[in-house]
């Protein structure tokens, strides 16, 4: 019989309860990632084992997770060649740049099992993004706490945004008599029971009606608001209501954000006392018009003069160009000064700082897919990929330059592009910047899931999914737990199925089949905002 020869296998198995073959990669362990290809392993590091052990222990092997085998090898790589280097959070990476892995997607699934990965919240995040959602509530209703981090506070000053103000004719002060009014307050007051927050709400509501109706109140309310179940169900969707609730007497309902004499949910904000006040003071907008005519900038006054970096109405009483300074001089040139007015907003529009929405990420990944511009390159992607499958311009970008500074994160996995050969549907991913021990796996398993979609989409099998990376880095206080997962053996890869296709766009995390699924305990590890 022959045997293959290094150290006495047989030996060792008395002492332990470990089944031969998981005994036996236990002890090549430590080799693993110094060797590229597992045939190697098992030529030169075989303990003294029949073929027929071997052979078991071969076709085990070959079962177990080649994605695992792969992101191991690039932690490796990561801390073996990477360079420590400072970034804008408070903690060094080791990282390198510029790296390529590849996962076959039409053998098993590349949700990783050398540490336990949440398929759920992958799920349910790819889903956010397929609708183009940017607003938490959906992931916090089904308990995914990944964007959890990155919730904004309280700020109106991320720039300016244009604002589109209703037409006051459009309102009536109040649709109720006297009498009926009367009785529909006293209605909804029998609702409230002990309710604190209804309490406050309902008599936010019985006041605006009452000076509606009275006309004391110098503004109309909407026909939609003068109904008390669709006032109390929209203040609660309008920005800011989350601090609202955290700091009541701080914050009112304001429609002068908008420059409107109407409360309705399309001109009304909660806003602190102090900014309500100014707003209120400042309803006034200056137009700024460039000399090459091009370019036209809307502020008022307390933004124009931020802007300028000087007083306006000072710079407009110098007389004679040798008393202007270098800085007003520039202003001069860049700006037709006799066309700077004070207008009220005519043709329906103002600019505002722009709102951030309680719990909104701005346009970050999903609105992009769906609404880069307006254009919804999902969509066109998909019926791009079912049209003219050869097309080497499937390509989907979140990286929109313009709307960086209004994101809450700017993307990380900035483009992919799609490729179909024989029937199989590839995927490309171009990662700008790669946190390898915790959003590396999340991005692998999301992406390869999204491929499994698509593809089910244009009748295609998954093929592979390549994953380039440009920052590739490891945090140094992820190391210890970085350095517990290599010493981890994979298990077998899962399998992953579709099931009750109803397209793309209503798919749902009931949907999914994951098969054979078994991974080692999770790792706790710091994250980076």
């Amino acid at each position: 019989m022959k045997y293959y020869t290094s150290l006495d296998l047989n030996e060792h198995l008395d002492k332990s309860e470990l089944k031969p073959d998981t005994y036996y990669y236990e002890l090549i362990l430590n080799k693993k990632h110094e060797l590229k290809s597992l045939n190697k392993i098992f030529n030169d590091k075989i303990e003294k084992t029949t073929e027929s052990e071997f052979e078991n222990v071969s076709n085990y092997v070959k079962t177990l997770s080649q994605a695992d085998w792969t992101y191991l090898e690039q932690l490796e790589a990561i801390i073996k060649n990477g360079v420590e280097t400072e970034n804008r959070t408070d903690t060094d990476t080791i990282s390198i740049f510029g790296t390529q892995n590849r996962y076959d997607l039409s053998k098993s699934f590349p949700l990783l099992t050398t540490k336990k990965t949440v398929l759920r919240n992958i799920i349910t995040e790819l889903i956010w993004f397929i609708q183009g959602d940017t607003n938490l509530k959906y992931l916090k209703d089904v308990n995914n706490p990944i964007w959890n981090q990155w919730r904004r506070p309280y700020n109106l000053n991320r720039g300016l945004a244009k604002v589109r103000i209703r037409k006051e004719n459009e309102y009536v002060n109040c649709i109720y008599e006297k009498g009926d009014l009367i009785e529909v307050i006293n209605k909804y007051a029998e609702r409230l029971y002990n309710n604190e927050l209804d309490v406050k709400l309902y008599k936010l509501w019985a006041n605006l009606m009452a000076k509606a109706y009275l006309g004391t109140g110098d503004y109309s309310i909407s026909k939609e608001w003068q109904d008390y179940d669709t006032f109390i169900r929209e203040v609660k969707s309008l920005p800011h209501w989350y601090y609202k609730t955290e700091d009541w007497n701080n914050f009112v309902l304001s429609n002068s954000y908008y420059s409107s004499s109407v409360f309705s949910k399309d001109t009304s904000v909660w806003l602190r006392k102090d900014e309500e006040e100014l707003y209120l003071e400042n309803n006034m907008i200056i137009k700024v018009t460039h000399y090459n005519g091009e370019v036209e900038l809307y502020f008022n006054k307390e933004e124009l003069n931020k802007h300028l970096g000087l007083d306006l109405e000072e710079l407009l009483q110098k007389e004679y160009e040798e008393e202007l300074t270098p800085r007003e001089k520039n202003i001069y040139d860049e700006f037709e000064l006799s066309t700077i007015k004070e207008y009220e907003p005519s043709d329906g529009f103002v600019y505002r700082n722009k709102l951030i929405k309680d719990d909104d990420m701005g346009p970050i990944y999903g609105f992009n897919w769906r609404q880069f511009d307006y254009v919804d390159q999902l969509s066109n992607i998909i019926q791009e990929i079912k049209t003219n499958p050869n097309s080497r311009r499937l390509i989907i970008s979140a990286w929109n330059p313009k709307e960086i500074d209004n994101m809450a994160l700017p993307p990380c996995h900035t483009m992919f592009q799609f490729k179909v050969t024989n029937g199989k549907l590839d995927c490309q991913l171009y990662q700008r910047s790669a946190d390898f021990p915790i959003g590396v796996p999340f991005n692998i398993a999301s992406y390869a899931l999204l491929v499994y979609l698509i593809a089910k989409e244009c009748d295609l099998t998954p093929g592979e999914f390549i994953h380039t990376t440009g920052d590739t880095h490891i945090y140094v206080n992820q190391l210890e737990a970085v350095k517990q997962q290599l010493t981890r053996l994979p298990y077998p890869a899962p399998t992953l199925t579709i099931k009750d296709w109803n397209g793309v766009f209503n798919f749902t995390s009931d949907q999914v089949e994951l098969n054979n699924y078994k991974s080692h305990k999770f790792l706790k590890m710091p994250v980076a905002k």
